[in-house]
């Protein structure tokens, strides 16, 4: 499952910001070393935090704007 977890961070990496160098991504962790979320940042500043489910699927990704919350995007797949 961890592994599923790290392909989709990769696949989204490579297509939403190819190799632009500004762009940093904060990884969390559960206790069982799990992905819980990923929060991207461009010049240090929060541009979409990405939560996952404990089956590792994308449960929600919130967009920002100059830090404030532009748009959420929620999930139908509950497996």
């Amino acid at each position: 499952m961890t592994l599923y977890k790290y392909s989709i961070l990769i696949i989204f990496s490579i297509i939403f910001f190819g190799c632009d160098s500004h762009v940093y991504h904060q990884i969390i962790n559960s206790n069982e070393d799990n992905i819980d979320a990923i929060n991207i940042l461009k010049n240090s500043v929060l541009t979409q935090a990405i939560k996952f489910s404990e089956s590792g699927n994308i449960e929600s990704r919130t967009f920002y704007n100059d830090n404030k919350k532009i748009g959420i995007w929620t999930s139908n797949d509950f497996f």
